[in-house]
C-alpha cells in the first residue's frame, strides 16, 4: 500500500454535523479541509457517499451562522464509545452564511431539494472535457 500521510492537518474540534439524507446529527472529534471524523447513531458504511452540513458560529454577525454544506465518502466506519465513529473524505463543499431566524424557518419547513451525489468514481464536469 502507497504513503498514508495527510496532506491536510487535522485540528481536534468539537462542531454539530447534520447528515441530510438520513436525517440523523454527529458530532466532530476532528477536522480537516479535506475530511473530517465524527461520532453518530447513523448507520453508514465504507464506501458509502453523503450529504452532510456544519454549523459554526458567524462572529462577524451575532445574527448569523455559516454553513459548510458538503458531499463526501465514507473512508472508515467503528465502534467508539457506544457510538460509530465515522471518517469522511470530503469531496465537494459550498460555504453558506444564513441569518438565525431564517434557518429556523428552514428547519421548521420542509426538506431541500435532493442534489446529485457526490461519486468519488466520477471526474468533475471540467476533467471530463479534458478526457474527451
Amino acid at each position: 500500500m502507497g504513503d498514508m500521510r495527510r496532506i491536510n492537518d487535522r485540528v481536534r474540534a468539537q462542531v454539530p454535523v447534520r447528515l441530510e439524507d438520513e436525517g440523523v446529527d454527529g458530532m466532530t472529534l476532528d477536522l480537516s479541509p479535506t475530511g473530517l471524523f465524527m461520532v453518530t447513531d447513523a448507520r453508514l458504511a465504507a464506501g458509502q457517499t453523503i450529504r452532510f452540513s456544519i454549523e459554526f458560529e458567524n462572529s462577524a454577525d451575532p445574527n448569523g451562522l455559516l454553513y459548510l454544506e458538503c458531499f463526501g465518502e465514507v473512508v472508515r466506519v467503528e465502534s467508539t464509545d457506544g457510538k460509530t465513529g465515522v471518517g469522511i473524505r470530503i469531496g465537494e463543499s459550498h460555504l453558506e452564511r444564513r441569518d438565525r431566524r431564517s434557518q429556523a424557518e428552514r428547519r421548521r419547513s420542509a426538506r431541500p431539494e435532493r442534489r446529485r451525489p457526490w461519486d468519488p468514481r466520477t471526474p468533475e464536469p471540467e476533467q471530463q472535457a479534458k478526457v474527451a
